[in-house]
């Protein structure tokens, strides 16, 4: 395969005879020998996993590719008539958008042309002695030409960043941009007069030696050009801006948990009890000169998605006493008291919907319990819950059937707004929650999606299932973030995204076992700056689609681009901690997942091994 050098000779040459391995049971080293056939078994996943994309010859690979150039076309012709569109229906109503703006400001200092700084660049860039960048690794190719047009006839740029920290993909952050500076300007001591100059911040001022230490172990042998962007060499390596009072026990921990069934609810259960442990006044974290206990406040354990799986660590905190508050880093969604009123919503646009329903119904506005639901539905199984609903002689069904119809006929009559606060008037909503645990937040959460609605309806007259479409797009964006939710007293839990720039004493990097989201690369329609766009043949006779080449290659791309920024993302949470790291990895194939990461160690080669894993926890 190494001598092949077209695609035909891959495919040719793809039939490998591995032979066997064959290691006699009288092998005095069986430890050895297994780790010999583990090394051998990944060997040759790996190999297969690359052979997977040569399927045909290249002439039938052209061929399926050239069968969606009209498509291709026809993407492109009708993404520029939306464009056309789009712009003549904002310049009707003469508004512009934050993208707008950004190409208006390109056209006054680059040109239509975009040729280059034209005179009003000159005149407004001479109004500013120096022109001062933040977080320019987060910098995208549009604001970066606005950069270089402002500043194009004098060195007056100064750009603070850190690669490592750019994880806002999402948001068209470019972090090649950064990356090719870091390249090709100087050391300060070395760039010559009117040259592009770079200096190297490594001192750290938050975190003590071990965590650094620990740190830097992890990303020397893990981030690489090919994943996250750059080698992390001494250079690049943390070192302690100041020295730090020895806690006199580890400072770093970490935990593989073997766990049986629900891995987020024992990992929660799991760190709950190290929480616990911690808070019992014999451990430590640094006061200035000084070491006190911890406290629950010193605490924040990150997560890639705390909407997801957040509850399960509020729980298993709260089940042992100890408060816990999202820090900001949970969906306004996903919080109990507003999933339970955007259950009642669905309700009234359609009682007939059974999980809605029932979400209702247990909640605490409600209160039915297990046995009341199983008591109407006994026997009326047939039916929706809604129906069997209706034949119930329960006191508590007809209560609720008779606020439902209230609600229903608000519904069709009266705005979003007076339908909530109608809400809130026969359910007591607000003040059942807000007499619950964190009460105070709980009301404000209310509230806020309260704002929500009459925002949402501000601009034009919407109905009941406008609205919660609306509410479904916007959680699948993730756009809707609860209030500042940190609390004294209370453990903080919140995302790896919203803890950037922020530091705690004490931080647990959970769920490090969760397997990499790999949604973006499974669109039917994939697109990248660089290569373009990638569609599926439809073989109609045989009534099957498959990916053209060009789609895997850009699918393979995304994949690539999305490994760099999950290990930037890990680099983030790992260096959010001031005085003690302490990381999680649970997994119900525990042995499994060991034996094969030591199988397949080869320090001398680690980006081969770094590039080929499912979770942050196998790079750590």
């Amino acid at each position: 395969l190494r001598d092949a050098r077209t695609w035909d000779e891959v495919l040719a040459r793809s039939g490998i005879d591995y032979g066997r391995l064959v290691i006699s049971s009288k092998c005095p080293d069986q430890e050895l020998a297994g780790r010999i056939k583990a090394v051998r078994s990944a060997c040759k996943a790996g190999v297969e996993k690359k052979l997977k994309n040569f399927t045909d010859e290249s002439a039938t690979v052209l061929s399926d590719m050239a069968q969606t150039a009209q498509a291709v076309r026809g993407v492109a012709a009708l993404v520029k008539r939306f464009e056309a569109d789009f712009a003549r229906a904002k310049r009707s109503r003469r508004v512009l958008d934050f993208s707008d703006l950004e190409h208006r400001m390109l056209d006054l200092v680059i040109g239509r042309s975009r040729s280059g700084p034209t005179a009003v660049a000159y005149e407004i860039g001479s109004r500013f002695r120096e022109i001062m960048v933040d977080e320019y690794q987060d910098s995208n190719a549009v604001q970066d030409a606005i950069f270089n047009a402002l500043t194009g006839k004098k060195t007056n740029c100064f750009m603070v960043g850190d690669v490592k920290h750019s994880i806002y993909q999402f948001r068209l952050a470019d972090p090649s941009i950064f990356l090719e500076k870091y390249a090709s300007y100087a050391d300060a001591a070395d760039a010559k007069n009117g040259e592009g100059r770079k200096v190297l911040l490594s001192a750290n001022f938050r975190s003590g030696g071990a965590v650094l230490k620990s740190v830097n172990d992890v990303f020397e042998l893990c981030m690489t050009p090919a994943v996250g962007g750059l080698y992390y060499g001494p250079e690049e390596a943390l070192r302690e801006g100041i020295p730090h009072e020895p806690l006199g026990e580890p400072e770093v921990e970490l935990w593989a948990v073997d766990v049986q069934q629900d891995t987020y609810e024992e990992e929660a259960a799991f760190v709950a009890d190290r929480i616990v442990a911690l808070l019992d006044g014999t451990h430590y974290v640094r006061q200035g000169d000084q070491l006190r206990p911890i406290k629950a406040d010193d605490i924040a354990i990150l997560l890639r998605s705390p909407g997801s799986v957040g509850g399960h660590f509020i729980a298993a905190l709260e089940g042992r006493g100890i408060a816990c508050t999202s820090g900001g880093g949970e969906d306004l969604l996903q919080t109990e008291e507003i999933a339970a009123l955007r259950a009642l919503l669905q309700t009234i646009s359609n009682p007939r919907q059974d999980i809605p329903l029932i979400a209702a119904l247990a909640s605490p506005v409600f209160g039915f319990t297990a046995d009341d639901l199983a008591a109407f539905r006994a026997g009326r199984r047939q039916v929706s819950v809604y129906d069997a609903l209706l034949e119930s002689e329960l006191p508590k069904a007809k209560d609720f059937l008779r606020i439902l119809a209230v609600l229903r006929r608000e519904a069709r009559m009266q705005t979003l707004a007076r339908l909530i606060e109608k809400i809130f008037l026969l359910t007591r909503m607000d003040s059942i929650y807000g007499a619950m645990p964190g009460g105070a937040l709980r009301r404000e959460n209310l509230q806020t999606f309260y704002a929500l609605a009459a925002s949402y309806e501000s601009t034009a007259r919407h109905d009941l299932e406008q609205f919660l479409e609306h509410l479904q797009a916007m959680e699948e964006k993730g756009l809707i973030a609860a209030g500042e939710q940190t609390a004294a007293g209370s453990v903080t839990l919140m995302s790896i995204h919203k803890s950037k720039g922020l530091e705690f004493p004490v931080v647990f990097v959970c769920g490090l076992a969760r397997r990499f989201n790999t949604e973006s690369a499974r669109g039917q329609v994939l697109c990248d700056q660089q290569l373009g766009l990638g569609l599926s043949v439809v073989d109609a006779r045989n009534r099957l689609r498959y990916p053209t080449v060009a789609k895997r290659a850009i699918a393979a791309k995304i994949l690539a681009d999305g490994l760099s920024e999950e290990l930037r993302v890990l680099y983030v949470a790992l260096t959010r901690a001031r005085d003690r790291l302490i990381m999680t990895y649970a997994s119900d194939s525990l042995q499994k997942d060991l034996t094969e990461e030591v199988a397949r160690m080869d320090l001398s080669r680690p980006e081969l091994m770094t590039m080929d894993v499912s979770c942050s926890g196998q790079w750590v």
